[in-house]
């Protein structure tokens, strides 16, 4: 299925690099995904713990693509493999169940559906 979201890979440009205020997220083509700030002590100032929390999630967010993709990868792995298993127990059904309905909505709400 086609994505409407910037193509991966993405590259994080962090915190306190080159004197940055927010870390930032671009795509391959270097088009802006995303910017994640901290909270100011004051006077353009910000703590550490707040740097770090903005690469942190900055990180999380240039990982989508590929989180993305691996949730594809698995939501057909579990298609497949549901067509193969016969007998299961009941607990290991629920999981089994549970599982692409969870994959299904991530890759729904990641392409906006």
């Amino acid at each position: 299925m086609e994505t409407k979201f910037t193509k991966g890979p993405w590259m994080v440009s962090l915190c306190g690099e080159n004197n940055r205020v927010n870390a930032s997220v671009t795509g391959a083509d270097g088009s802006p995904v995303a910017s994640c700030g901290g909270a100011a002590l004051g006077y353009g100032i910000y703590s550490a713990e707040s740097r770090e929390r903005s690469n942190a999630n900055a990180r999380l967010i240039a990982a989508a693509p590929e989180l993305y993709e691996a949730c594809e990868m698995q939501q057909r792995l579990i298609d497949d493999m549901a067509r193969l298993v016969g007998q299961m127990t009941l607990q290991d059904y629920a999981l089994f169940n549970e599982a692409p309905i969870k994959a299904r909505a991530a890759l729904a709400k990641a392409r906006g559906d």
